[in-house]
């Protein structure tokens, strides 16, 4: 098994297209990952999953004054990691794929789950057991939100990272793009 990690942001029910804060290509974009998945399951030493994790009164909603429409609030269907890509996960990667929210507290939004200090801690020892050439391959929901703002997270910590543009739905894709061709990160 090769030393790669695959990092899939936040394939969550409320951000496919019948969710609360729909992304054009989600649904798509989720039974893709999975079908890479099971694919890939010799290639991915571990995987981690995001996931936004809010309360009911998060300061990123609409009625708090925030940006967004009320959307993955904790423990609620919009908030699950889609059906197949959790289901996959259980079969294929049983003790190797590792579970971070984001979000949870309700002053603070976290568009990365690196911008919480106890995932970015849990996160930097895990990176350690994996070691200096660890691979950090990308892919998820929302391209030019949370994927990006992972990305960018990660880059503080190596340079060693693949996106997966095909495995990415965003909602305005040429903000994504622009992203990708500034920084020049690799793309699979």
């Amino acid at each position: 098994m090769e030393n790669k990690i695959l990092i899939i942001v936040d394939v969550q029910y409320d951000f496919l297209e019948s969710g609360r804060l729909p992304v054009v290509g989600g649904r798509r974009v989720a039974r893709s990952i999975a079908d890479f998945l099971r694919r890939e399951r010799k290639k991915f030493a571990a995987v981690v999953c995001t996931l936004d994790w809010h309360p009911q009164d998060h300061c990123s909603f609409e009625a708090q004054g925030g940006t967004w429409p009320k959307h993955c609030t904790q423990h609620s269907h919009g908030a699950s990691i889609h059906n197949t890509v959790m289901r996959t996960l259980e079969d294929c990667y049983q003790d190797r794929f590792f579970i971070f929210e984001k979000g949870a507290d309700s002053h603070r939004e976290e568009y990365s789950f690196l911008q919480n200090k106890d995932n970015a801690d849990r996160f930097a020892q895990m990176l350690k057991q994996w070691g200096p050439n660890a691979e950090l391959h990308v892919c998820g929901v929302a391209g030019d939100v949370c994927v990006m703002n992972t990305v960018k997270d990660l880059m503080r910590l190596t340079d060693n990272i693949v996106l997966h543009p095909w495995l990415v739905a965003s909602i305005n894709e040429e903000t994504f793009k622009r992203f990708i061709a500034e920084n020049k990160i690799r793309e699979e």
